[in-house]
């Protein structure tokens, strides 16, 4: 997918992402993940097939998060109230969540970024 141009958008979008996230791993801290469902109706869901979802989930955990661990480690610690050397920072899990709980959290994710394509990217993949 082409994004916007616009270095202020795309950093919107990124903090949108990362607020969207951050709230599916707080359900999982919270033993709550099991009221993560995909909404009954996603007009970009044959978009999204099984494969296309665990890519994905694959992506934000080993790029997204993997990336904010290795290059921003003393901002997680402190936000996790964790003792640097004491503890390992890893990525969330959301590879262990169920189909549906991947699906619900890919489609957030999507319908993120699709306010943020490139007008002009005709493209309909993800």
């Amino acid at each position: 997918m082409k994004l916007v141009k616009n270095d202020d958008l795309i950093i919107e979008a990124s903090h949108r992402v990362t607020e969207w996230l951050q709230s599916i791993w707080q359900l999982m801290e919270d033993g709550r993940i099991d009221t993560l469902q995909p909404l009954p109706r996603y007009s970009r869901r044959k978009l999204l097939p099984k494969t296309k979802v665990d890519e994905i989930v694959f992506f934000l955990e080993n790029t997204v998060f993997q990336y904010e661990i290795d290059n921003y480690p003393v901002y997680h610690y402190d936000q996790q109230g964790l003792k640097q050397g004491k503890h390992e920072l890893i990525s969330p899990q959301f590879s262990q969540l169920s189909h549906t709980q991947k699906r619900a959290l890919v489609e957030g994710y999507d319908r993120i970024m699709q306010d943020y394509r490139d007008p002009s990217d005709v493209a309909v993949a993800v």
